[in-house]
Order: C-alpha cells, then structure tokens, then sequence
C-alpha cells in the first residue's frame, strides 16, 4: 500500500503542474513565464522525488499531502475550465500562479519528509 501511495502522490504531483500550465493562454505576459517555469521546475522536481522518496512504512504526513495534492488537481482543473470561459484572464492567472507556487512547496515538503523519515 506505501509503494501505491508513494506513487499516487507523484502522479498526481505531475498532472497539476501540467494542467497548472495549461490554463495560461498568453506565454508573453511575465505571469505566464513565471508559471511555466514554475512548472517546469515542478516536473523536474518530481522526476527527482520519484527516485528519492521511496517508502517503507506508511506516515500520516503521506495521506495529508495526497488530499492536498487532490484539492489543488481539482482547483487547477476549475481555473482550466474558467479560462476555456475567457472571462477574468489576469484572476485565473493570479490563482494558478499561487496553486502552482503552493504544489511546488506542498511537493518539497513531502520529498524531505519522506528523505527524512527513511
């Protein structure tokens, strides 16, 4: 169950950075820099907690983090869904922005915790 979780998190970690991206529609604009390279840095990130955090003893923290990770896969799908609507342009991008910065931490957090209590 631990090596199911380890990987749940992870694959959920890598679908928000993507969907985060994805809500942006102009790359030009420096919010949209910032995310992408917020999410680009996320992907690298998990590419990289994928080798390190292996488990084996299941913690608390694993199952906080994996409903963390779910709500911001949910909110990073409704701000995709909103900017489909084409209304409220630099709103979505401040949300996104701020889903993207709290994955990334939220992400970290769980690969030193996981680092140290292996």
């Amino acid at each position: 169950m631990d090596f199911i979780l380890n990987i749940l998190i992870n694959i959920i970690a890598f679908v928000c950075f993507l969907v985060g991206g994805n809500a942006i529609k102009k790359e030009k604009q420096l919010m949209g820099k910032a995310i992408g390279s917020l999410s680009i840095a996320g992907l690298a990130i998990v590419g990289t907690g994928l080798i390190l955090s292996g488990v084996e003893e299941m913690h608390t923290y694993m199952y906080i983090i994996l409903v963390i990770e779910i709500g911001i896969l949910f909110a990073n799908v409704f701000m995709n869904y909103l900017s489909k609507l084409g209304k409220l342009e630099v709103l979505i991008g401040v949300c996104v922005l701020i889903l993207t910065i709290f994955n990334l931490f939220t992400y970290v957090t769980y690969v030193v915790l996981t680092f140290v209590f292996y």
